[in-house]
């Protein structure tokens, strides 16, 4: 059986106009990622510091010769058991690094070209699916797509994994659509060495067995054939078999596949209160994950509300909605194809209801849907007729949809001012600079904020940290280390209900004598740290003459272990 039939548009372009239309659209997703970045200064998010700088380690080989020890968090899970989720991401940039160099400003323009490229490579994929799909004037539409929300634009613009992720899964919408098995299950093994949700192309393949199985053939829905819903399940398998695949080749792959139980299974059952499955799955991997109080990670994690929906995501709303109602007013019927993009429309729909960040997912989705039922309308004889009686009125529309793409490029990235603007670096490149200069190499610091370490591992790779990326990985391996971490960063007084001091605590429970201090990020800690300065029980190696940053060496101490 083969793929959704493709509905009928014009495909006539020469193969050198579509090269070039490739080749276009390519470029202006590169141009609107770059000018995103360097309107803000540079990387976008401190976790891009942390991949520009992965890149470079897997360049000089740093990464391979470690192997499944990632010292550079000691008290993370990835201390013993790492498996890098982003992998493949990271071997993308390694060659940036070593085109722009190892030092700090020669890695920022590195993540910088990656992300862009990255992009690029977003609306490339865009505008091959969307014309595959039969989307009329498919880089318009692209155009759309890349500006219809800040978040949107601010999120395809990072330099990070989920940036392939967004064209991976458009292309596996398409791969499915055609059912050409290959090639989805080689995109299944790339997406998994790539990014840890990989398992979305498992919900594509779901939508498309619904529309397969579900849509009546010769008007009869034929329940008592049992072929009618094996035959939609060979996407499914082809994607589950490439995830497998890329799982068992990736260097790590038992830690691989421990991790994405822990980060996709256990840890948002307990966010659910489901703790008894959770810590099953979690000694199953052989990490039982004790339920923690893990703080918000951002802004990005909460969902939009009423007015933010309307106001900046609108367009993607109205694309799941009035084109079907236009083309219901025109008697335009819509294909199974039609179908299944709306429906995974609406499931990317519901994932950025519930998670902001999901927009990443949502408009790609939301344009091809929409996109296609107006195409569709758009051929449909009511409107070749009205065409034909009206020319002047065909113009008006096709000037109107230009208009609006034309002010989404230009007003969008203008909006994003306050996202991006303001953001501070220059305190970690100077704690960077200090840690270089007074720590020994391979000696830990300790720091009070996991996001920190991305600023530090970025300036200073040479030495080890706490934890970074996520705190959820200092719990999973200590909840004793991970409830003292977080009480001492919020400055309660007994931190994790431990008596002991909190020089004490690093000293003993961390062992660790080098200690980094931000106080715009953490001012209770810092001015407990002035107080166990003036004890002479921690000195002040250096600071910055603005009190952006200090670094203190704990003096020497009895070794005596954290209790409670």
């Amino acid at each position: 059986m083969a793929g959704l039939p493709i509905p009928t548009n014009d495909q006539s372009l020469t193969r050198t106009m579509r090269i070039a239309e490739g080749v276009a659209v390519f470029a202006g997703g590169v141009i609107l990622a770059w000018l995103v970045q360097y309107y803000a200064g540079g990387l976008l998010d401190v976790d891009g510091f942390y991949h520009a700088r992965m890149g470079d380690l897997y360049a000089k080989g740093v990464i391979q010769d470690a192997g499944e020890h990632y010292h550079w968090m000691r008290h993370s899970i990835f201390t013993e058991r790492f498996a890098d989720k982003d992998y493949f991401w990271h071997l993308f940039l390694a060659p940036f690094t070593m085109v722009f160099g190892d030092d700090p400003a020669g890695l920022e323009r590195a993540g910088m070209w990656g992300a862009a490229v990255a992009a690029g490579f977003i609306a490339l994929v865009a505008v091959r699916v969307y014309r595959c799909h039969g989307l009329i004037a498919p880089a318009l539409w692209v155009a759309l797509m890349m500006t219809a929300s800040e978040t949107f634009i601010f999120r395809s613009a990072m330099c990070r994994s989920h940036v392939l992720s967004i064209a991976f899964a458009l292309l596996g919408w398409h791969l499915i659509a055609t059912r050409a098995r290959l090639a989805l299950i080689i995109l299944a093994i790339f997406y998994t060495l790539t990014y840890t949700a990989p398992h979305l192309l498992l919900a594509l393949a779901g939508m498309y067995w619904l529309v397969e199985a579900v849509s009546p053939e010769n008007g009869a829905l034929q329940l008592a054939n049992p072929r009618r819903y094996l035959r939609p399940l060979m996407p499914f398998g082809c994607a589950a078999l490439g995830i497998v695949i890329g799982a068992l080749l990736h260097a790590n792959s038992e830690n691989m596949i421990m991790l994405w139980v822990v980060q996709n299974l256990a840890v948002p059952l307990h966010s659910y209160g489901a703790h008894g499955v959770a810590n099953w799955l979690g000694e199953l991997v052989g990490f039982p994950v004790e339920y923690v109080e893990v703080t918000n990670l951002g802004m990005e994690l909460n969902p939009p509300d009423g007015r933010e929906l309307l106001s900046s995501h609108g367009i993607g709303v109205l694309l799941m909605i009035v084109p079907w109602i236009m083309a219901s007013a025109l008697g335009v019927r819509p294909t199974r194809r039609d179908t299944f993009a709306w429906l995974c429309a609406f499931m990317t729909f519901a994932m950025f209801l519930a998670n902001e960040r999901f927009a990443e997912y949502f408009f790609p989705f939301a344009a091809l849907a929409g996109g296609g039922m107006i195409s569709r309308a758009l051929i449909s004889e009511p409107v070749r007729d009205a065409r034909q009686r009206s020319p002047m009125a065909t113009r008006f529309a096709v000037a109107t949809v230009v208009l609006l793409v034309v002010v989404n490029v230009v007003a969008r990235p203008v909006s994003l001012h306050n996202m991006i603007s303001g953001r501070e670096r220059g305190q970690y490149a100077g704690l960077g600079d200090a840690i270089n200069k007074h720590v020994p190499k391979g000696e830990a610091v300790f720091h009070p904020d996991w996001h920190v370490f991305t600023m530090l591992l970025f300036y200073a790779p040479e030495h080890d940290y706490v934890v970074g990326l996520d705190p959820t990985f200092l719990a999973l391996r200590s909840p004793l280390h991970f409830r003292a971490y977080m009480g001492m960063r919020s400055g309660e007084e007994k931190p994790g209900g431990l008596s002991q001091t909190y020089d004490e605590i690093i000293h003993g429970l961390f062992d660790m004598e080098w200690v980094s201090v931000v106080p715009a990020n953490h001012d209770a800690f810092a001015k407990i740290f002035q107080r166990i300065e003036l004890k002479k029980h921690a000195v002040l190696v250096e600071a910055d003459k603005n009190d952006k940053w200090r670094l203190y060496k704990l003096a020497p101490r009895p070794d005596k272990p954290a209790s409670r």
